[in-house]
Order: structure tokens, then C-alpha cells, then sequence
């Protein structure tokens, strides 16, 4: 099975450890088994945060290029305001916000190709 949270992995390392203790063996516990909790509930399951950055205009480009397909007016020409109360709708909504058949330039596939990528890592991987 895939492991995509902490407490996933963490849960049999606890066991474990709370196993070699009932045993008489917290020397072993305390050990390389105690460091490897640490640094998983230090750093996740990857050793690194990852700290995701694009340039805004990418972002913009692309938003632009969904309300525009969408038939709903231009992203890049709205309104800050308009902006974020479009983007807070949509993120409460449940639907897809596009299907497959949005034209998309090289550009654009490698945002949106970028943001399906972080959609399926854990949230704890980012920091």
C-alpha cells in the first residue's frame, strides 16, 4: 500500500518502539528506531518541504485563458476584487472548473500539469 500520510508510517514505528520497551530492550528503542520517528514527524514522509514557485503572470495567463474559454470575460482585464471572488466561488464549488478539450498553449499545460501534480501530494509535503 501506498503511504500518503505521517500517521501511516508512524503508527508501526510506535508500535515498536512501545513493544521493544515492554520487552526491556528501550536501549534498542531509544536508537536508530527513536531517530527515525523524529525525523518523520519532523519532516513528513519526504525529507524536504517543497516550496513551489511560478511566476504570477503564468498564473494569470492561465486564468485568463480558462474565463475566456468559459465565455465569462477576461481574467487578466478584471478587477482585483472581481478576481478573488471569482477564485473563492470556484474553489468552493465541487464541479470540474474545465474539461479536457480547454486549449491550452505549452505554457498553460505546464501550469495547469504543475498544479495536478501538487493536487496529489499530501498537503504536509509543502512548506
Amino acid at each position: 500500500a501506498t503511504l500518503t500520510h505521517v500517521y501511516q508510517f508512524l503508527e508501526p514505528l510506535e508500535l515498536c518502539y512501545r513493544s521493544l520497551c515492554d520487552c526491556g530492550d528501550r536501549s534498542v528503542a531509544d536508537g536508530s528506531l527513536l531517530d527515525l520517528m523524529r525525523q518523520v514527524t519532523t519532516f513528513g514522509l519526504c525529507l524536504v518541504r517543497l516550496d513551489i514557485r511560478q511566476e504570477s503572470e503564468r498564473h494569470t495567463d492561465v486564468l485568463d485563458a480558462i474565463t475566456r474559454y468559459l465565455e465569462i470575460g477576461s481574467y487578466r482585464e478584471w478587477p482585483e476584487e472581481k478576481r478573488q471572488e471569482w477564485l473563492l466561488s470556484e474553489l468552493r464549488s465541487k464541479r470540474p472548473l474545465f474539461g479536457a478539450n480547454l486549449p491550452k498553449t505549452e505554457e498553460i499545460a505546464d501550469v495547469l500539469d504543475t498544479f495536478r501534480v501538487i493536487s496529489e501530494l499530501p498537503s504536509d509535503n509543502f512548506g
